[in-house]
């Protein structure tokens, strides 16, 4: 059975689904910090948060690297009950696989503009926190 994968995190200089853009610079110091960490860990179809126990958690975040514009994530898919589960959803629907990752994170500068023409506004984020990277439908990975 597989014991990791690889998708899609987040993409960089490219409005999300919420329309807010997440620089290369902002994206890349982000996870350089979160890469450091002991505690990378994420949960499936949620964030993890501190007051939650750790039997929710599925993976860790083995590596990242970036193909263009684009940063990839492989996990570790855990041998905890939800790991398992997460393994079992793999395994069984990697042909239309409807699984993606996502970045989630505190958002510690946000820039907003008017395209006075087009009266769109449009965010910027040049600087932010990772705080998981949980695996989520892919209709709801913001990418």
């Amino acid at each position: 059975m597989e014991t990791s994968w690889t998708e899609l995190i987040v993409k960089a200089d490219t409005p999300n689904i919420n329309g807010i853009t997440y620089s290369r610079e902002a994206i890349t110091a982000a996870f350089e910090v979160y890469m450091k960490r002991e505690d990378r860990f994420g949960c499936i179809g949620q964030v993890l948060s501190d007051s939650e126990s750790f039997d929710k958690i599925s993976h860790s975040v083995e590596r990242i690297y970036w193909e263009g514009d684009k940063l990839y994530g492989t996990i570790k898919i855990l041998s905890t009950p939800c790991g398992k589960a997460l393994r079992d959803i793999i395994g069984t629907c990697s042909e239309s696989m409807t699984l993606g990752l996502s970045c989630r994170a505190r958002v510690d500068r946000h820039v907003s503009s008017i395209d006075l023409f087009e009266g769109e506004e449009t965010s910027f984020v040049s600087e932010l926190d990772v705080v998981t990277v949980p695996v989520l439908e892919k209709r709801l990975t913001n990418h």
